[in-house]
């Protein structure tokens, strides 16, 4: 495991969340609840967020981990972690407000106003980072997707019919 990272503001990490969009751990709460080590009898979290279907670490910290994530909403949005008695890990339910919302590599998405965490072996389904136009091409592997409209209020969810791009009309 590498070393135990600094915690750092929060406005630090959603400064660096926006830039690299990339996971960032430690971006609230403590040493003992927020990813890197600390925490009870040294215990830790993963430097980076678990992925779908992935085994909890011996030691990881009981209380759980946090990570946040820039999301398709242009938000950046914190998630927290804690295994459960099989040793998976699961997320605390959060309430959202974008269908189709999706956070970068962190396997979540936004359904029914809530946050789900994929729990699955199979490939996680992608979401291109910037909204495709209707009528782009997409891999089946593409899932509903949701983006602002260029007028940046009107939310709108797109669906890969396996070969392309289909819009839900919000945006005409």
């Amino acid at each position: 495991m590498k070393s135990a990272q600094p915690l750092v503001p929060i406005t630090a990490c959603l400064v660096a969340t926006a830039i690299l969009t990339l996971l960032v751990p430690a971006c609230s709460g403590t040493a003992s609840d927020a990813g890197g080590a600390g925490g009870q009898n040294g215990a830790s979290c993963p430097e980076e967020a678990p992925a779908s279907y992935q085994p909890c670490p011996a030691g990881v910290n009981p209380r759980g981990c946090t990570y946040s994530a820039p999301c398709n909403s242009g938000e950046v949005h914190s998630f927290h972690f804690q295994c459960d008695d099989q040793d998976r890990w699961v997320m605390t339910p959060q309430a959202c407000e974008h269908p189709s919302d999706r956070c970068g590599a962190l396997t979540v998405s936004c359904a029914d106003g809530s946050w789900y965490y994929w729990q699955t072996v199979n490939l996680v389904n992608s979401c291109p980072e910037s909204r495709p136009a209707e009528g782009d091409p997409c891999t089946p592997n593409d899932a509903d997707c949701g983006y602002f409209c260029s007028d940046a209020s009107t939310w709108t969810v797109l669906q890969c019919d396996g070969s392309k791009w289909m819009g839900d009309g919000a945006c005409d």
